[in-house]
C-alpha cells in the first residue's frame, strides 16, 4: 500500500471531486480490495465534524443550545469510536458507523432547528415538554447550570428537565459519583440516593450508594454538605476531608475523618477534557502518560478540546488520533526522544 500520508490525501481529493480519472479508478478499485476502509471513514467523519464546527453554520442556524450540542456531539462521536464495551467487528466497521452517525446527527439539528428559525411556534411550546435525562455506566456529564458530575462503573444518573424551573436543582442517584456542583444560593442542589438526600449550594464531593451495599457514603473534597432523609431527620453537615455514612436499614449515622482525594481516586481512571486548551491538555498527558508535548506553533497552545476518554486502558496513541482528528488541521508526530510535537496552521 501507498504511503498512509498519500493514501489520505488522495482520499481527501476524491471526496472534494478533484481526482483525475486515473485516480478515481485507482480510489474504487483500493475500495474493492478494503485497502483504505479507515482512510474512507476517517475524512467522511472529519467532513461532518467541519459541518458541525462551521460559523456560517452555527450562526445561522444554531441556537447556543444546539451549539452545546453539537459540542457533545462530538464528544459522544470520540466516545463511541474509543469506548471499551462498544462491539465492533473491525477498525473500518468503527469509523464508517462513526461518520454515518455524524451525518445523521448533523442532518437531525438541520431539520430540527430550521422550523425554529422561522418562527414555529408549535416546534416552540414543544421545546419546553423536557424528557427526563438519564445517564448510565460511565459518564462525564455537565449540566445546565455547568455543575459536572463524574459517573462511576454501574452507576445510573436522572434529573427530569430544566433547572431553571422551580426552586432547586434536583436529580437521581444509584452508584457511585463524584458531584462539582456550580454555586447558586437561590437553587440548592439536592441529589436522592436510596433514601438519603444530600443537599448543597456549590461544592464538590463524592457520594456513594450502591444498591447491594447498606450505607450511603458522602465525602466532601470542597465546600459544606448537608445529609438528611428528605424530611426532618438531618444526619449531619460535612466538610473537607469528612465522610457521613447512613445505615439505610437503621437510619444511623456516623461522621469521620478521611482523605478525600484518596476516596475520589477512582476518578483518576478517567481522561477529562472539558472545553480544555490544548496547553492544558498537554499537561494533562505530561501527567498520564509521562510524555513532554511540544507545539510548533504557540497559536496551537489555544485550541480547545471537549472529549473524555473513559477507559483506563487508553494508549497515548489512541488519545492523540483522537484529540488530532476532532480538530481538523492539527497533527501530531513522536520525536525519537519521545516527545511529541504537535503542529498545524489552525484548529476548527
Amino acid at each position: 500500500m501507498e504511503d498512509k500520508t498519500e493514501v489520505r490525501d488522495l482520499v481527501r481529493r476524491y471526496l472534494d471531486n478533484e481526482v483525475t480519472r486515473e485516480e478515481r479508478e485507482q480510489v474504487l478499485k483500493m475500495l474493492a480490495s478494503g485497502e483504505i476502509d479507515e482512510a474512507m471513514g476517517e475524512e467522511l467523519f472529519n467532513q461532518q465534524m467541519q459541518h458541525l464546527d462551521s460559523p456560517d453554520f452555527q450562526e445561522v442556524i444554531l441556537s447556543e443550545k444546539e451549539k452545546r450540542r453539537a459540542q457533545r456531539v462530538k464528544r459522544d462521536m470520540l466516545e463511541t469510536i474509543l469506548d471499551p464495551t462498544y462491539k465492533r467487528s473491525s477498525q473500518w466497521t468503527s469509523w464508517w458507523m462513526v461518520a454515518c452517525a455524524a451525518a445523521v446527527i448533523f442532518a437531525a439539528i438541520w431539520f430540527v432547528e430550521w422550523p425554529r428559525t422561522q418562527g414555529d411556534a408549535r416546534m416552540g411550546a414543544e421545546e419546553t415538554a423536557v424528557p427526563e435525562q438519564v445517564y448510565r455506566g460511565r459518564k462525564f456529564v455537565r449540566l445546565e447550570d455547568n455543575s459536572t458530575i463524574i459517573l462511576n462503573e454501574g452507576s445510573e444518573l436522572r434529573h427530569s428537565g430544566r433547572f431553571s424551573e422551580g426552586g432547586t436543582r434536583e436529580v437521581s442517584l444509584v452508584g457511585e459519583a463524584y458531584f462539582d456542583i456550580a454555586h447558586d444560593p437561590k437553587k440548592p442542589f439536592i441529589i436522592h440516593s436510596n433514601g438519603v438526600a444530600i443537599k448543597v449550594l456549590g461544592t464538590a464531593f463524592n457520594v456513594k450508594a450502591y444498591p447491594d451495599q447498606k450505607e450511603v457514603k458522602v465525602t466532601v473534597t470542597r465546600g459544606l454538605v448537608e445529609v438528611s432523609d428528605g424530611d426532618k431527620k438531618v444526619y449531619g453537615q460535612v466538610r473537607p476531608d469528612e465522610e457521613l455514612a447512613v445505615d439505610v436499614v437503621s437510619g444511623q449515622s456516623e461522621a469521620k475523618a478521611v482523605k478525600a482525594e484518596e476516596v475520589k481516586a477512582w476518578t483518576d481512571k478517567f481522561l477529562i477534557f472539558d472545553d480544555a486548551t490544548m496547553a492544558e491538555a498537554a499537561e494533562i498527558l505530561h501527567k498520564r502518560f509521562q510524555v513532554n508535548v511540544v507545539f510548533g506553533d504557540e497559536v496551537l497552545k489555544k485550541c480547545r478540546i471537549q472529549a473524555t476518554f473513559l477507559n483506563d486502558q487508553i494508549t497515548l496513541t489512541e488519545v492523540l488520533d483522537a484529540l488530532t482528528l476532532s480538530l481538523s488541521g492539527i497533527h501530531y508526530t513522536q520525536q525519537e526522544d519521545g516527545t511529541i510535537l504537535l503542529t498545524g496552521t489552525a484548529c476548527y
